[in-house]
């Protein structure tokens, strides 16, 4: 449930800084679990679903984070 206004921010990529151990751990779990490569279609989904969304991208500290926001 979403109410009117309300926003909710989903994390569909994340690049950690290289060389940073927990960037190697990452990584690896990724491919492990089957979280590397092509997801769904958020922004198709959540259209679906009734909600405008958006792509955005942050950066901090050299890692890198793709954000899916969408609102009601």
């Amino acid at each position: 449930m979403l109410k009117p206004g309300g926003q909710v921010i989903v994390v569909e990529m994340a690049s950690l800084q290289t060389g940073v151990p927990l960037s190697d751990t990452a990584g690896w779990l990724a491919k492990i679990t089957g979280q590397a490569g092509p997801g769904p279609d958020l922004e198709q989904l959540l259209a679906e679903a009734g909600l405008r969304s958006r792509r955005e991208t942050v950066e901090v500290d050299g890692s890198t984070a793709g954000l899916v926001v969408a609102e009601r």
